[in-house]
């Protein structure tokens, strides 16, 4: 895919500056793609377990946040578009880690199961065989 860019972009426009811009984009853009699925699990799974807040905030630090900081700092160093384009993929990279530290320290702080399930099947369930 990376060595057709080029032609790809040149369906839309015939400007070379325009398919120069687009072709470093998807490069950049193509080669963290892989991490923003992997956030979206991780995120999905906090939601299931109850904890919807903490996705919220953390794509929210994540993703305005910490990119705005990124290209508060990184665009008046470099004045390329290129820097302003890596912005999403510095965040898609970093946000899995962040988001595992998060899930880790949830399961630990619970022991490694969610208590609050275990109650609950106790309640309902008074004989241990289920």
């Amino acid at each position: 895919m990376f060595l057709k860019v080029a032609v790809i972009i040149g369906i839309f426009t015939e400007d070379a500056a325009v398919i120069s811009v687009g072709s470093s984009m998807i490069r950049i853009f193509g080669s963290a793609y892989l991490f923003l699925p992997i956030i979206q699990i991780l995120n999905g799974a906090l939601r299931g377990a109850g904890r919807s807040k903490v996705p919220m905030y953390f794509m929210l630090g994540c993703f305005v946040l910490l990119r705005q900081i990124y290209l508060m700092i990184a665009v008046p160093m470099t004045k390329n578009v290129s820097v302003v384009f890596a912005g999403w993929p510095v965040t898609w990279v970093s946000a899995p880690s962040e988001c595992w530290f998060i899930i880790l320290g949830g399961l630990a702080a619970k022991g490694g199961v969610n208590l609050e399930i275990e109650k609950n099947r106790k309640s309902h369930y008074p004989n241990p065989a289920f």
